[in-house]
């Protein structure tokens, strides 16, 4: 299933009015997993939980009241904990893979 087609189906999104955001979500989110976890192959499926976390708090972001220290892994404070964890694995199977 196409990346877009999948974030819409989690979100019950009909139509293409969303998609220009959605595509902008998914680009962000891969970034953000590659920053964090280097050159890995970046499953499609935590690309689309992270947009549809970031869809959804669209708009509620600046709610938070929260210090971040500025260090590159701070973006994970923002993900709920299944999301956190398929981060840290892929960045652990990198780690290894970079020490074979």
């Amino acid at each position: 299933m196409e990346l877009l087609q999948m974030t819409k189906q989690l979100l019950g999104l009909d139509g293409d009015e969303h998609d220009s955001l959605l595509n902008l979500y998914h680009a962000i989110a891969e970034e953000e997993i590659l920053d964090y976890c280097g050159r890995v192959e970046v499953p499609k499926t935590l690309v689309s939980q992270m947009a549809v976390i970031k869809f959804q708090r669209k708009g509620t972001e600046s709610l938070s009241n929260t210090n971040y220290s500025g260090n590159g892994e701070t973006f994970l404070k923002e993900y709920p904990p299944q999301i956190t964890r398929r981060l840290e694995t892929l960045k652990k199977s990198n780690r290894r893979l970079r020490t074979l």
